[in-house]
């Protein structure tokens, strides 16, 4: 791993500090060869996993209908409380993205691409902390659309 999971473990306080609902907010980039336009019906699907020990699990989504490169596209993701993603066994979140070219599966489905749909570059990887610390409002990276 490329990051030290000593440092990712939450500590009480900073547990107990956690309680007002938190969004990451980010942009999503496109290649010189994105398509300038899309099909109608094609979409964007932006994933929010908790990455833990042994597994990570899908915390949330977003569905950005006919996203354009020409266009601004920002993903805006909502955290629910602490129960339901428990940041204290959290090692960090990741954030990917697929683009459905011509459809959209309306919800996360890793084993139903289609070869003319567009994924993200990689998974980014956000420290728990920095979400748990930050305002109501944590700044994402910027997702890389390949």
């Amino acid at each position: 791993m490329l990051f030290n999971v000593r440092l990712l473990y939450l500590t009480f306080m900073e547990f107990i500090v956690y309680s007002a609902s938190k969004k990451i907010e980010g942009t999503i980039s496109y290649p010189v060869s994105f398509p300038s336009s899309l099909p109608n019906g094609s979409c964007m699907i932006v994933e929010l996993k908790n990455i833990l020990k042994e597994q990570s699990y899908m915390i949330t989504y977003q569905v950005i209908y006919n996203p354009t490169k020409f266009k601004d596209t920002r993903y805006e993701l909502e955290l629910p409380g602490n129960d339901v993603w428990q940041p204290e066994h959290s090692l960090g979140l990741g954030l990917f993205a697929t683009v459905n070219n011509g459809w959209c599966a309306n919800e996360p489905q890793k084993d139903k691409l289609h070869i003319d749909d567009f994924v993200a570059k990689k998974q980014y990887v956000i420290n728990t902390r920095e979400v748990i610390n930050g305002g109501e409002a944590v700044f994402g990276p910027t997702i890389e659309i390949y």
